[in-house]
Formats: structure tokens, C-alpha cells, sequence
């Protein structure tokens, strides 16, 4: 009979659950995200005429824009620093000035920036981004003259704007 005895409350204790270990699962979810940022680079090269002595000169240009898949954008390009009101000028350290123009070269339009910056009249080029280089051809052209020209070094400074 003693048997008996230790038995029950082994098993009483069994059923109140104490001694006896139990396995349960509870899930929890993680937002992951990551925000791709609309992104794009320019880079240029200049456009030199070289020696000057009247005569109509055109030279090319490059403007190479890199932006994200898918992105679209636009390039424009502004009056220079010495817009005299009706053209682009190259100007000497004297004031002197030759007009030239910029000319998208796919399609010869002037190439300026109508609704964007509005400082030059002309055509804005339009993409969307591939992920990788996307060159752009700029032709410039210096004007035939039979005005006299005074020696020196002609420049002038464009600025170049993607928007996207």
C-alpha cells in the first residue's frame, strides 16, 4: 500500500501543470524598406575654338549626365556670364566681345533654357536615366566677323543645369 501512496501525489503534480515544461511560438514581423533617392551627375568639357582670325569656327562640347534607372530629367543651358541680350558673348580682359552660339548637336537647335531658368531662348533636352552615361554632343560656333578684333584670350562661362 505504500506504493499506492506515491503515486498519487506524483500525479497531482502532473496535472497542475507544476514540473512540467511547456513549448510555445510567437511571431513578430520587421518592416524592411530602403528609399532609392532620385539622383544624377553631370560632368563637362570644354569647347575651344582655338586661334580666331575672323572666319565662321565651330568646336564641340560633351555634357555627360548619369542618373538612377528610370529617372527622367532635363538639360538646359543658361546665357553665360556675358549675355549681352541677345547672344552668348566670348569677352577679353578689355570688355571686348565676339557672340557665339550653343547648339544641341543631335537636332542643331540653340540649346538655352526656356522654362527653366529663362535667361536664353532655346531648346532643353529631355531623357530619362539609364543607370549609367548618358553623353550629350554640344556644338559651338563662333560667327564670321569683318569688325577688328583686338588680341587676348575670349571666354566666357555656361552653366549647365539638370533638373530632375
Amino acid at each position: 500500500m505504500n506504493r499506492n501512496l506515491y503515486v498519487v501525489p506524483l500525479l497531482a503534480m502532473g496535472l497542475t501543470g507544476q514540473g512540467v515544461a511547456s513549448a510555445g511560438v510567437v511571431t513578430q514581423t520587421i518592416d524592411v524598406s530602403v528609399t532609392v533617392e532620385s539622383a544624377c551627375e553631370i560632368a563637362t568639357s570644354a569647347i575651344d575654338f582655338g586661334a580666331y582670325a575672323g572666319d565662321q569656327l565651330t568646336a564641340p562640347g560633351q555634357i555627360t549626365v548619369v542618373c538612377n534607372t528610370g529617372v527622367p530629367y532635363s538639360v538646359a543651358l543658361d546665357a553665360g556670364l556675358n549675355f549681352d541680350g541677345t547672344s552668348r558673348t566670348l569677352v577679353d580682359s578689355g570688355g571686348n566681345a565676339i557672340p557665339y552660339s550653343l547648339s544641341y548637336a543631335v537636332t542643331n537647335e540653340a540649346w538655352g533654357d526656356t522654362n527653366v531658368g529663362n535667361t536664353i531662348e532655346g531648346t532643353v533636352v529631355s531623357a530619362t536615366g539609364t543607370g549609367g552615361p548618358e553623353t550629350f554632343g554640344v556644338e559651338g560656333m563662333v560667327y564670321s566677323t569683318t569688325a577688328t578684333l583686338t588680341g587676348g584670350v575670349y571666354t566666357d562661362t555656361v552653366t549647365v543645369t539638370v533638373s530632375f
